[in-house]
């Protein structure tokens, strides 16, 4: 194999004991190996899939799909087969938040350690970060009847609402809800009422009834934290939280909540059929991979064929208007898509950016072993001269 370009290799190293023995990180194409002094080039494992953090579908138009990764923006035409990085105009790369104008499905807003993000061209470019970059935006959902009004949910700093489109942002102090939250929902047919998940110690779900001008406690039911909300399309009276110790259940719009058996633990996110209420799917964030339930929670099956094992996960989400389809963001394993309903899995990677490594060790005493620090998806390891890698920790 030729030597990898030039233009996008980020960092080299040598063998200490086989000078020979060169490896070069590449930007894009993972780690490349040279025996001969750099005459010719192996490509080695790909480090890993990027994590994605973030998925959503055009509703009109659902083979069209975004993916938010620890690289960037990507986006899928073809329902997920390929992907193409959308990445121009954002300054930062590291998404955390994707939503769609429902309306307006080529308006996308992305949530990064930078700020809020926003395209009007189906992600072809991106207008300037809003919101600031001291608040670390967890969830984003739009008004689907008004859907210039947005909400932002925060790590450490509650709840943001923008009423024009994301240009700007009224302060969570203003909406009486400070503390930290992970998930929002919000009611499709009356956007006024919205439920944040807390992570503020001793209660788990806020509600609004005035599109977040004030907050009420909604449920103090579990230790800790609320990591998955959601709420039924077809009766959002119907909500499911995900806690440290289970998923809860309430079907009186936040009023009491149940937990539900089997539980399944740090149900990080949920989604609902929207065409059948009572299959439910949750993603557990312990590396527990995806659980499906056909009774509205009452019972929990592990969907996991296909995925690697074990696997976390960071985003579900449901296709509008194929809903045996699915697609599911891993912590390591990129994305993955079912179209019989969770029964099995396949990857969905082509075209995602592999694991940039910009920084290169080898063992002085082993160089077998060799680490790579990337640029987006933490440390790995390889003991076999890096032919396989794996991640040094989640």
């Amino acid at each position: 194999m030729a030597a990898p370009n030039v233009s996008s290799t980020v960092v080299l190293a040598v063998d200490p004991l086989n000078p020979a023995t060169v490896y070069a990180g590449t930007w894009g194409g993972g780690v490349f190996k040279s025996a001969d002094g750099g005459t010719s080039w192996t490509a080695m494992s790909a480090l890993a899939s990027p994590y994605v953090s973030a998925l959503a579908f055009d509703p009109l138009n659902p083979t069209t799909v975004y993916a938010g990764t620890s690289g960037g923006v990507c986006k899928s035409v073809d329902g997920g087969t390929n992907w193409s990085a959308s990445n121009h105009g954002l300054k930062s790369t590291s998404i955390t938040a994707l939503a769609v104008d429902p309306l307006h499905p080529a308006t996308v807003f992305a949530a990064t350690s930078g700020g809020v993000y926003k395209t009007s061209d189906g992600a072809a470019s991106w207008n300037g970060a809003t919101l600031g970059t001291s608040n670390s935006i967890t969830s984003l959902v739009v008004d689907p009847l008004n859907p210039s009004t947005l909400y932002a949910g925060a790590y450490s700093s509650g709840i943001f609402k923008s009423t024009n489109g994301g240009a700007s942002w009224t302060a969570s102090g203003s909406l009486g809800f400070t503390g930290g939250t992970w998930g929002l929902a919000i009611d499709p047919h009356n956007p006024a009422t919205l439920y944040a998940g807390s992570l503020v110690q001793g209660t788990n779900v806020y509600k609004s009834t005035d599109g977040g001008a004030s907050w009420t406690a909604s449920g103090s039911f579990a230790p800790g934290g609320t990591w998955g909300l959601a709420i039924d399309p077809q009766n959002p009276a119907t909500l499911y939280a995900g806690a440290s110790n289970g998923i809860y259940k309430s079907t009186n719009a936040g009023a009491t909540w149940a937990l539900l058996p089997g539980a399944i633990g740090s149900a990080r996110v949920l989604a609902v059929d929207s065409s059948r209420s009572a299959t439910v799917y949750a993603g557990g964030g312990n590396s527990q991979g995806v659980f499906k339930s056909t009774d509205g929670g009452s019972t929990w099956t592990a969907i996991n064929n296909g995925l690697p094992t074990p696997t976390s996960l960071s985003s579900l989400v449901i296709d509008p208007l194929h809903p045996a389809t699915l697609y599911v963001g891993t912590n390591i394993g990129g994305v993955f898509k079912s179209t019989d309903g969770g029964g099995s899995w396949t990857s969905a990677n082509s075209g995602l950016p592999a694991a940039v490594p910009v920084k290169l060790a080898i063992d002085p005493l082993n160089p077998s072993t060799l680490y790579a620090g990337t640029s987006n998806a933490g440390v790995f390891k390889s003991t076999d001269g890096g032919t396989t890698w794996q991640p040094t920790g989640e």
